[in-house]
């Protein structure tokens, strides 16, 4: 069996023993570093391949014929091609779990690295700043404290929650997740946007795919507090630097810490990121300590401690589940004894890792020859095989469901107006109280009506003067005294002082101001005698009778919009307050940058509780269909793929599912399930496919 470690050196620096890998893969061939144009020529014979940061491509996984284990030393599988692995029949296993304490605890430092501004104490203290002030301590750069401040978690996994739990006991904050990017609403969470607009901190634990890659970019950071701070311990190409740099130059964000780089710092050196430029940033502090440097946990791959003897038998047909992409096994029946590294003696996360990895390549190692140890009995486990696995079993549920899609929106008045002067003049008398309810045509403010009324009296008598120059134009005209022509410009003369009249008349009625409709009156803005132009705001008028929600939603939503879809919005400020209401609108254009439609719905609010401006989060139920529910704790979700195990004449079959959309506790069945199917909803860790189950249907 040969086997090869393409790049040793990026776990060890001479400081490991690797001789518990190669005691479980005989012949293994460790090279400290490997140029991506080796990689070919030196996985070309190879069964087994250990690698942490090389990229293994289609091309490569299809011309090493001999292949069958990829094992990465590291959590990331995104430079594994996993579905030409998958085509290949090659097993892909990573480290589950590593890292998580040294994670924790880096997140924890950069965090308070950032808000107790430690290299800048640090660096007043080394330059004397510190010594020449005029007092005992110097107060240059401001300390933020943590407890009850929100800390955002963006990747809901077993880092995410470690450093949740950490700011949460230690630090006092409060902790919100933000829903996955693209995926039905999970009770319990936000969404990403609220995330960004509420979070104090926000903290990056998501792996990189299609759909996290540039997710925190110029929109994102916009949302987010003058103050917060970012962390990103995860890839580097979930957030856009050139973007944060920016942000962080023009003082729009409280602090960075960045854990990666689309491309490594001493390969791509950016000019924003050297020292000098992080200090410049406004508090940022991009960091390149990995916490993958623990030589303690490092330690775990090669650990030359005391050993046990142990076996493992694969069945055929069984599904090797330490693998990321699932790949069967093919040979019948086989029995491996070998030395192992004691797991009692290591970290807890060790314990859970090490396996993942030599169980896999043991497995892997010995089907892939076909053979058996002479000294190994080719028999099935125990007598009769394993028994029945003992599951619960459901029928899908057949009623109407519609599809929910969770958004943010802003609350407007159902009419709203601010009140102000068409024209300067003084205020003479103010009719209104701040926040009095009043009806279409209520005086408002009353203006300074003593030039305006001059100006009416003086056009009034312009007026009469021309009516009686035409009435003894029109005696003249009977005696051929007084042209036609003239006649006609004195009836001009008339009509263009009735004219001025009714000017004037407008003028005086614009010196009281009156409410447009039925409304509540905002704060005052002006006080008596004060002087106001056009434009000048006196106060506001809002009718809330009835709320105008306005929201966005994603252009994959089109087809279940209509009018008249129900809605229910709640917000921050009104506790658990449900509103339920209606769609009334939908915009007939979908914005070319966003590839989302904009949305109006209408709340009742007769009592007034919603005020124009709330910031609210809006649910919005699809078309009601007939369809198939499933208790959502069936689901075995397995590489942003979901399968449930049905039983078939004693057997466990697995099946692949289309979701159509959640509710709590359950999810929407599109395709893959019927009516009649046993869906085991309990056991499901116990079974495997074509594995054989006792099944009871549960109460």
């Amino acid at each position: 069996m040969k086997s090869v470690f393409l790049d040793y050196s990026t776990v060890s620096v001479g400081d490991l023993d690797p001789g518990a890998l190669q005691a479980a893969t005989p012949g293994l061939v460790l090279h400290d570093a490997t140029r991506q144009d080796e990689v070919a020529e030196r996985i070309a014979d190879c069964e087994i391949v250990l690698l942490n940061k090389l990229k293994l491509t289609r091309d490569l996984i299809v011309g090493a014929k001999s292949l069958r284990l990829i094992a990465l030393a590291a959590t990331g599988t995104n430079n594994v091609d996993l579905e030409a692995a998958r085509e290949r029949g090659v097993a892909v296993c990573n480290i589950r779990d590593y890292c998580t304490p040294s994670v924790v605890q880096h997140v924890l430092g950069v965090l308070l690295a950032l808000t107790h501004r430690f290299a800048d104490y640090s660096r007043d203290a080394i330059d004397g700043t510190w010594a020449s002030s005029p007092h005992f301590t110097i107060l240059r750069h401001p300390i933020r404290e943590l407890g009850g401040r929100t800390l955002g978690v963006v990747g809901w996994g077993v880092l995410g929650k470690a450093v949740a739990q950490a700011c949460e006991t230690a630090l006092g904050m409060r902790v919100i997740v933000a829903d996955r990017i693209g995926a039905a609403h999970i009770e319990g969470r936000v969404p990403l946007a609220e995330l960004l607009a509420t979070a104090d901190v926000v903290t990056l634990h998501c792996p990189v795919n299609e759909r996290t890659t540039g997710m925190i970019g110029a929109r994102e950071i916009s949302l987010m507090k003058r103050d917060a701070v970012l962390i990103n311990t995860a890839r580097g190409a979930l957030v856009d630097v050139e973007a944060l740099a920016s942000a962080l130059r023009a003082g729009r964000l409280g602090g960075a810490a960045i854990d990666g780089r689309r491309q490594p710092v001493v390969r791509t050196r950016s000019a924003q990121f050297d020292r000098d430029a992080a200090y410049r940033l406004g508090g940022a502090r991009i960091t390149a300590a990995l916490p993958g440097r623990n030589g303690g946990e490092r330690q775990g791959f090669s650990s030359r401690r005391p050993s046990w003897p142990g076996h493992l038998t694969i069945l055929d047909g069984e599904f090797v589940n330490q693998t990321v992409n699932y790949v069967k096994m093919k040979h019948r029946s086989l029995t491996i004894r070998g030395t192992f590294p004691r797991i009692s003696t290591m970290p807890v996360r060790l314990r859970i890792a090490l396996p993942a990895l030599v169980l896999t390549l043991l497995a892997v190692a010995g089907c892939s020859k076909g053979e058996k140890p002479k000294d190994v009995a080719d028999k099935p486990m125990g007598r009769g095989g394993p028994p029945p696995a003992q599951v619960a079993t459901v029928r899908p549920e057949r009623r109407d469901f519609g599809s929910s899609l969770e958004a943010v929106g802003t609350a407007l008045a159902r009419e709203s107006v601010v009140i102000t002067s068409k024209s300067a003049n003084t205020i003479t008398a103010i009719r209104f109280n701040e926040g009095q309810r009043v009806a279409a045509g209520t005086v408002l403010v009353e203006l300074d009506r003593a030039q305006t009324e001059a100006a009416l009296v003086e056009a009034q008598a312009q007026l009469a003067e021309s009516r009686n120059q035409r009435n003894r134009g029109r005696d003249l005209s009977v005696t051929q005294a007084l042209s036609r022509a003239q006649l006609d410009q004195l009836e001009t003369n008339v009509k263009t002082a009735e004219a001025r009249v009714a000017a004037a008349r407008s003028r005086l009625d614009d010196t009281v101001i009156r409410a447009p409709f039925a409304g509540t009156t905002g704060l005052r803005r002006v006080s008596l005698g004060s002087l106001v132009n056009p434009g000048t705001v006196i106060t506001t008028l809002d009718d809330a009778s009835s709320v105008k929600l306005e929201f966005t939603l994603p252009q994959t939503f089109l087809a279940e919009l209509a009018a008249g879809l129900p809605v229910e919005a709640r917000t921050e400020g009104l506790g658990d307050r449900v509103f339920r209401g209606k769609i009334t609108a939908i915009d007939s254009r979908i914005d070319p940058a966003t590839r989302s439609i904009a949305v109006r719905a209408d709340l009742p609010n007769a009592d007034g509780a919603l005020r124009p401006g709330l910031f609210m989060t809006v649910t919005v139920r699809g078309k009601q269909r007939p369809t198939l529910l499933l208790p959502e704790e069936a689901l075995v979700p397995e590489q942003g793929r979901n399968y449930v195990f049905v039983v078939v004449d004693g057997k466990a079959v697995r099946k692949e599912l289309k979701l159509g959309g959640r509710e709590p506790g359950r999810v929407a069945i599109v395709t893959g399930l019927a009516d009649t199917d046993d869906v085991i909803v309990e056991g499901t860790q116990r079974v495997r496919d074509g594995g054989k189950v006792v099944a009871k249907p549960r109460s």
